[in-house]
């Protein structure tokens, strides 16, 4: 609670429930003089005042502004959230994801992303990271998908190109992460030369180091040889 008292037209008397040390209070020379009850002028008192209000009604309509964009977040995020425990469903319910024909896709929710497997057999002779003219259907398949159905509208993609544990000896690369990143970036032009926004694409090499089974058989190694599309939903 706050006291005014006026002896004076030309003066006033503040006093307030702080003590002179309080940190609280605004380090100005008015505040500090009103803090400690001493004589303030009154038109200044007044200004001071305002001022403070006009800051405090800026300060409250920037949070108001603030929290209007966080619940819109938030209203995304769960719409997103749908949509990914809808596909994660149909996968385990046996069915395939629309869009995305023959081609191995998972589900994690924890990350909140969709992950589009493409072997590199399809896209890539051994040791290359040029694209096969021939044989790039699936590929197109994904980027027409990405483009036409609104889930994946303005959605952030990882290309991230995967390798088996065997050691480079017959092509001109340094190792396998340097494969891998090669390929991962082919990928990446060609989806931003078919109309992929190139602000929301990027490319990674994983090399050997995410394998999805054991490099132990030649069908293991064949899984690990890979480019994936990371569809970061939410």
């Amino acid at each position: 609670m706050i006291w005014v008292n006026t002896p004076s037209k030309s003066s006033c008397t503040l006093t307030t429930g702080f003590g002179p040390e309080d940190s609280s209070l605004p380090e100005t020379a008015e505040l500090s003089a009103i803090s400690r009850g001493w004589p303030v002028d009154s038109k200044s008192f007044v200004e001071i005042v305002r001022g403070w209000k006009k800051k405090y009604n800026n300060l409250n309509v920037e949070y108001q502004n603030a929290l209007g964009r966080l619940e819109q977040k938030d209203r995304i995020i769960a719409e997103n959230q749908k949509v990914l425990d809808d596909l994660q469903r149909q996968l385990a319910e046996g069915k395939k994801i629309g869009g995305f024909g023959d081609l191995e896709t998972t589900v994690d929710r924890e990350k909140g992303t969709l992950t589009v497997k493409i072997p590199d057999t399809i896209l890539f002779d051994s040791g290359k990271a040029t694209l096969k003219k021939t044989s790039i259907s699936e590929l197109n398949q994904v980027i027409s998908t990405l483009k036409s159905d609104p889930k994946y509208s303005g959605k952030d993609i990882d290309v991230v190109g995967n390798t088996d544990s065997d050691p480079i000896k017959k092509s001109n690369w340094q190792d396998n992460w340097q494969l891998s990143s090669e390929r991962a970036l082919t990928v990446l032009r060609y989806m931003i030369d078919q109309g992929i926004a190139p602000d929301r694409i990027r490319a990674v090499g994983a090399g050997e180091a995410r394998p999805v089974t054991p490099n132990t058989s030649s069908s293991g190694k064949a899984k690990n040889r890979r480019v994936e599309v990371v569809i970061h939903m939410i």
